[in-house]
């Protein structure tokens, strides 16, 4: 058990509904992380969600690895594009890492494993189907 009691729910659900071999679960200090890489339409999408006591449980999604640094303008006008679009945020580290944000905000009492996962597959479906393919085209575009 850890000490997040919104984690051991999230673990209970996920055993409950025959998911917990889907994660790998690690504890980060205070957060619990679960990760996970799923294939979606050509799209290699690991995701981790970060859930501890406090009230945002953190969602990233691992989009584009190591970008070169000549696309970066052309990358960043796509980005704030899709930031625009979409509730899910995309910003590029300074290792030009590309990834996606969004946070799940609740108290314990509030917190509900179906509503976490259902806005985990959403966000994967607008990373595999839109986020994903934009970037590749700015990626491998002569530009």
């Amino acid at each position: 058990m850890y000490s997040s009691k919104k984690a051991n729910d999230f673990i209970n659900y996920l055993e409950q509904t025959d998911l917990s071999s889907a994660f790998q679960i690690q504890e980060d200090g205070d957060a619990v992380l679960f990760i996970r890489e799923e294939i979606h339409d050509s799209a290699r999408i690991s995701f981790m969600i970060a859930i501890s006591d406090s009230i945002k449980t953190e969602i990233l999604f691992f989009i584009v690895d190591e970008t070169d640094p000549s696309k970066r303008d052309v990358l960043l006008s796509v980005m704030n594009q899709l930031n625009k679009e979409y509730i899910l945020k995309v910003y590029m580290r300074e290792s030009g890492d590309i990834v996606g944000g969004i946070s799940y905000f609740s108290t314990e009492e509030d917190f509900n494993s179906d509503t976490l996962l259902a806005l985990v597959s959403n966000c994967i479906g607008i990373v595999a189907r839109n986020v994903y393919p934009r970037l590749m085209q700015a990626i491998w575009s002569e530009s």
